[in-house]
């Protein structure tokens, strides 16, 4: 099998996990064909205008391992987005190299806000493309040679691919592989990653994933995602069953025999799923989370939480508001070498967006430590002595978490903190080093 060259270049400003999901989505891709024996599928690069860390837009540091290419084949080039992308011109040298590079690439791919840069190269004039749903409008004026599609999650227009924000990265690298090495591949590495595999290209934004795999069959898959699409919409039997093709009776047993339950069940519980989402993310009322998930009514939400949750929506939409109220508190990410970089990278995300809390990345000692499937370097920004008394602390996984468990100045520091934090957690296969420093009973 020939390898498949991946070329993510960033910049100042980029958004961290625009670069990780993809790459780990890749990098796994590339363990598992290797480990089957069929070579090495995808190799990666990160590079950038000047080799080195790269401050990220959340303040974390990447690190690229060469300059930006001026010659030389590329299989799939990849632009992450970050804020900085959004203000870039036909003559930033950025875009300038982009538009060059396009030229040798097989295949031009955008994740949330890169897709300005793809724009601005001219990549996207006369074709449909999407991006992060706050800056369609934007991208709409400042390019209006390009058709936006705000509510996608990922659009392919021949060999030119744009995804909304963030975590939609993860959803269009899943398609990538699935294009290259076929669906079975791609939903291993979905179920290593614990996503959805995977949300349809034409989804909402806004929807929310249900933890289900994807049917095999055409059309229970096709009417899986018209339910993940718009929880909102008419999804009665009839409906579903004419838009896939099939009689009613006979949708229903199909969709039950591949799902394990029937349309109203499976139809319910993405709903439920949306309505929480929304009560933990925004400040809506519950009226407006029941009509926004598609419940009829308030009271049909709550009979519906109280049958999936066990718990009531208004306690759902309490616990959240308190969260929000809590004073400031100081969490540390602890790294370590051959550290998996999405489990160090999507608490950060998540974390630094909250108000009032302060997240940093530590270590043994500053520097550049590492993930591992050694294509992406993550930089500690302080030691673990200049980090003495974290109120939380978050032990990601690993292939190097065996590494620690004889003991040594991680585990030293966990004992040390953990009697003071007010939440030491892990992620993966991170509670392993909890265990081995006495943090977990588990």
């Amino acid at each position: 099998m020939p390898v498949h060259e991946v070329l993510i270049p960033l910049y100042d400003g980029v958004q961290p996990l625009d670069v990780a999901g993809p790459h780990e989505v890749l990098a796994g891709a590339g363990r598992l064909l290797a480990h089957r024996g069929q070579g090495e599928s995808y190799r990666i690069s990160l590079v950038a205008l000047r080799p080195g860390p790269v401050r990220t837009r959340s303040g974390m540091q990447l690190v690229a391992d060469g300059p930006l290419p001026g010659s030389g084949p590329i299989g799939t080039l990849l632009v992450p987005g970050g804020e900085a992308a959004v203000a870039m011109s036909g003559s930033d040298p950025f875009v300038t190299w982009l538009r060059r590079a396009a030229e040798r690439a097989e295949r031009v791919v955008s994740v949330c806000t890169g897709s300005f840069a793809l724009a601005a190269a001219g990549l996207l004039d006369g074709l449909c493309a999407t991006t992060h749903w706050h800056y369609a409008g934007e991208l709409a004026r400042a390019h209006p040679a390009v058709d936006v599609r705000p509510d996608a999650i990922y659009l392919q227009q021949g060999r030119i691919w744009t995804s909304a924000g963030v975590t939609a990265g993860i959803d269009l690298a899943l398609a990538l592989v699935e294009a290259d090495h076929g669906p079975e591949v791609a939903q291993q590495i979905a179920r290593h990653l614990v996503v959805f595999l995977r949300r349809p290209g034409g989804q909402s934004q806004f929807a929310g994933p249900v933890w289900t795999p994807p049917a095999r069959r055409p059309g229970v898959r096709e009417a899986q995602d018209l339910i993940h699409g718009d929880p909102a919409a008419d999804l009665r039997v009839s409906v579903l069953a004419a838009r896939v093709g099939m009689s009613e009776r006979h949708f229903s047993r199909e969709f039950t025999r591949a799902l394990g339950c029937p349309p109203g069940d499976y139809i319910e519980r993405v709903r439920v799923e949306a309505a929480r989402r929304l009560l933990e993310t925004e400040p809506v009322l519950v009226s407006v989370a029941a009509a926004r998930a598609g419940f009829g009514s308030a009271e049909t939400m709550r009979r519906a939480f109280l049958r999936r949750l066990a718990s009531h929506p208004t306690t759902t939409a309490a616990a959240s508001r308190c969260a929000r109220e809590e004073p400031t508190v100081q969490i540390a990410i602890a790294l370590f070498p051959r550290v998996t970089a999405l489990d160090a990278i999507g608490p950060y995300e998540v974390l630094q967006r909250v108000p009032d809390v302060d997240v940093v990345f530590t270590g043994e000692q500053r520097g550049e430590v590492r993930t591992d499937n050694g294509f992406l370097g993550l930089t500690v920004d302080a030691s673990f002595a200049d980090v003495p008394d974290p109120d939380v602390v978050v032990v990601p996984g690993g292939i190097g978490t065996r590494d620690l468990l004889a003991g040594g100045p991680y585990l030293d520091w966990l004992r040390a903190v953990h009697p003071r934090t007010r939440y030491t957690t892990s992620v993966c296969s991170g509670s392993l080093a909890l265990g081995a420093a006495a943090c977990s009973t588990a």
